[in-house]
């Protein structure tokens, strides 16, 4: 069965950090864009704010309004408002004037329009539509007497919609943004994981056991004093598993040799005991097997079979201390041993009792 495929843990920082950072640049660039839109709009809207007050301005001083608006139509001729239209209208619904296609010729057509209503209001109104299948933008101005109200429109032609385009420069600068962003997010996640990275190394060369582990590699930061804690324990532990199978072997040793040593001491304690059992059982059926022995000899054998019984409760003796000494009991009697009579009392048992055979003792 496959396995499942899983994003790295790179992946699940990088992913979300990106994501983050680009849903935070476009909200500023959205605002930003809205921003430098409304500006690039209201700066249209001042200018022709400024000719429909000029215009007033011009009416309220007595000054003939033709020559100005002609002005107008000059000045404006090739720029990013070519295309204005200017009317001029009296209280009583009369164009007075008019500068470029009048788009609006009916008054009471005109003082229908949600520009005219504000500008009646407030003195000043704006307002956006479509006319023809175009979009224009109209701004209506009234007089404080009110017996002018001057209606002036722009249609969105290709002059005012390159003007109220975005600066390509920010478009560039957002796009530098995003890029920045990107490899700013790749070098942080690289840096974040590489402690992680660290770590997987580690476990991996401790899966197969390849010996030890930098541990001045991690970063010095809270993750990487954490690493290194968890090394040093690995480290520790290995070293102390490392002590334990060393004591373990000599352990294992040591009970070794204690059994070589137990089944060397048993057989030699059996070969012991053969000893003067055989040298007591000879002398005894050396007597039993001669009953017309003179009385001598058979005090001498029955001494030599006493000394052996003797002998026989020493090497008892002897099996008991032993025995205490590997319960580690203690308190075992030491005595001198006379290694000549020993011996001595040796050969003469084993030619006094045949067991030697055709063995020479020496």
């Amino acid at each position: 069965m496959a396995s499942k495929r899983r994003f790295s843990y790179r992946w699940r920082i990088f992913v979300p950090m990106l994501g983050m950072m680009l849903g935070i640049i476009g909200v500023l660039v959205f605002f930003q864009y809205k921003r430098e839109s409304t500006y690039r709009h209201t700066e249209v809207v001042q200018q022709l704010d400024f000719i429909n007050s000029r215009i007033v301005n011009a009416y309220q001083r007595g000054v003939e309004l033709r020559p100005f608006l002609n002005f107008i139509t000059s000045y404006y001729d090739g720029s990013d408002l070519e295309g204005i239209s200017v009317n001029v209208y009296s209280s009583d619904g009369q164009l007075l004037y008019n500068v470029g296609l009048p788009i609006l010729q009916d008054f009471p057509e005109v003082t229908r329009q949600e520009e005219y209503k504000a500008a009646i209001a407030n003195g000043s109104g704006m307002e956006k539509r479509i006319v023809g299948g175009k979009p224009h933008i109209f701004l209506g101005t009234a007089s404080p007497d009110g017996e002018i109200f001057v209606h002036t429109s722009m249609p969105y032609t290709t002059p005012l919609l390159d003007m109220l385009a975005i600066n390509p420069d920010f478009w560039r600068t957002v796009a530098i943004l995003i890029v920045a962003t990107v490899f700013g997010c790749i070098f942080s996640t690289r840096y974040l994981v590489r402690n992680i990275r660290l770590l997987q190394a580690f476990a991996d060369r401790a899966a197969r056991n390849e010996g030890v582990f930098d541990a001045d590699k991690f970063p010095h930061d809270e993750l990487g004093d954490i690493s290194r804690q968890i090394v040093k324990i690995y480290h520790d532990k290995d070293e102390a598993v490392h002590r334990s199978e060393k004591e373990h072997k000599i352990a294992l040793h040591a009970v070794e040799e204690k059994s070589r040593l137990k089944r060397e001491l048993t057989n030699n304690i059996n070969h012991e005991l053969k000893t003067p059992i055989g040298v007591i059982k000879g002398y005894l059926d050396t007597i039993a097997s001669n009953p017309d022995m003179d009385a001598a000899t058979r005090d001498r054998f029955i001494a030599r079979s006493r000394e052996n019984v003797d002998r026989l409760c020493s090497l008892l003796s002897d099996v008991s201390a032993m025995t205490r000494l590997e319960e580690g009991a203690g308190n075992v009697p030491v005595t001198g041993v006379d290694f000549h009579d020993l011996v001595f009392t040796i050969e003469n048992d084993l030619t006094a009792s045949g067991m030697a055979g055709n063995m020479a003792f020496n």
